[in-house]
């Protein structure tokens, strides 16, 4: 039985699971809720689940399932144990059964005792599981990183934050712990996270690392080591891409429908059509696209090269890792001011752009004007894209696309 309220969070009537390990006691209340608004749905587990329960529990969240996350893509289920001391095997089932049909499943703000139950079980190794997310303080800790949607800090010498912009939800976090893990089973160097997080409104994800140091900070340090850091980072950005991720969404695809689709009636159609034949000329490609490998999300470590920040990691030709990072270095620059400033210096970002576009292009044939084009063009037509569905500026809005034209016509 069900009933909503009129906000985005929807309350499903309270239900009712027989009381595990003694039926002869009152049943406890499940509470069950709905977030409408980033399609969540929070289902609050009894003390106890076992043989006495399970089939109850199960019925009872299926039966949500149903209602509201039938179809439902994008959401995350989440199972809140902050209440649950006990769960059997029969318990575990449960959660197993649930998993093979929900990828997007979390298990929420477990006690300690329970999530080693878990952990033995090898629950955790096939669902995220948390222990109550704790405060943590970011003051007074120094941004190595950043962009529009999270903040690198160093913590220590072994430790850093990514701290993620307040829009961002737990799915969102969960999500970038998933692909990291994913990543590393196909042989992709990441960071694995070890516990997440909040500070005030924001959740963060805390990463460990042995002297590490971001190509960013080498060439602060030493700008002359751009050769050898520029070198290195190709070398490294040819290695993933030739690894195949199964099951990532397309590059091509996510611009075409986020980018192109998106600005198609506002700019002149005689531009459009110069853009889609860029986009056209694009090459098909399976390998892995980190999506945003600018030199602040890359470490380098007594392992080697080690990347984070994986939201944004996709499938496709290497120029989609190249216009991105041309957005990251010089496009969104157009419209927006950062106090996180990757190389030391603004003036230097073409600089390295251009010498990794060289060393990018050496012994593949292409044209390097044409290819300069095609990336740039793309480019700013992500950054059109983002000043018009985020209501910048009109006059920054009209910048971009003077500079996008003025490229389209070369």
């Amino acid at each position: 039985m069900f009933s909503e309220n009129n906000d985005n969070i929807i309350i499903i009537t309270e239900t009712t699971t027989g009381k595990g390990g003694n039926v002869m006691e009152e049943p406890e209340i499940m509470n069950i809720f709905y977030d409408s608004e980033n399609k969540d749905l929070t289902i609050y587990l009894p003390q106890t689940v076992d043989s006495n329960n399970n089939e109850e529990v199960l019925k009872e969240i299926k039966e949500a399932i149903a209602a509201y996350f039938a179809e439902e893509k994008n959401g995350f289920l989440y199972l809140d144990a902050k209440d649950t001391k006990y769960m059997s095997s029969a318990g575990i089932r449960v959660i197993i059964i649930l998993r093979k049909t929900i990828e997007n499943l979390a298990i929420i703000n477990t006690e300690q005792m329970l999530y080693e139950t878990l952990s033995l079980t090898g629950v955790c190794g096939i669902v995220n599981v948390l222990p109550p997310i704790k405060e943590f303080s970011i003051e007074n800790f120094e941004i190595i990183g950043g962009g529009e949607n999270s903040k690198v800090y160093r913590i220590n010498d072994d430790k850093i934050c990514k701290l993620f912009s307040s829009k961002n939800t737990l799915k969102d976090v969960l999500r970038e712990k998933n692909m990291s893990y994913k990543a590393i089973e196909f042989g992709i160097p990441t960071a694995l996270s070890f516990q997440v997080i909040k500070s005030g409104e924001q959740y963060g994800l805390i990463y460990e690392m042995l002297d590490y140091r971001t190509l960013s900070e080498i060439l602060i340090d030493d700008f002359e080591k751009m050769d050898r850091v520029c070198t290195d980072y190709v070398k490294f950005l040819d290695e993933i891409n030739s690894v195949v991720i199964p099951g990532l969404v397309d590059a091509k695809d996510v611009y075409e429908n986020k980018v192109l689709n998106r600005i198609d009636g506002y700019i002149e159609p005689a531009y459009m059509q110069k853009l889609r034949s860029i986009f056209d000329a694009i090459p098909e490609g399976n390998g892995f696209v980190h999506g945003d490998l600018h030199f602040a999300n890359l470490f380098k470590t007594d392992e080697g090269m080690m990347i984070i920040d994986m939201d944004s990691a996709k499938s496709g030709d290497r120029v989609w890792e190249m216009a991105a990072m041309y957005s990251t270095f010089m496009g969104f620059r157009l419209i927006s001011s950062t106090d996180v400033v990757h190389l030391g210096s603004i003036e230097n970002y073409p600089v390295i752009f251009e010498k990794i576009l060289d060393i990018w292009n050496r012994n593949k044939g292409y044209d390097k004007d044409t290819l300069l084009k095609n990336i740039t063009s793309l480019s700013l037509a992500r950054v059109l894209c983002y000043a018009i569905s985020h209501n910048v500026d009109e006059e920054k809005t009209e910048l971009v696309k003077k500079e996008l034209f003025q490229i389209l016509d070369k």
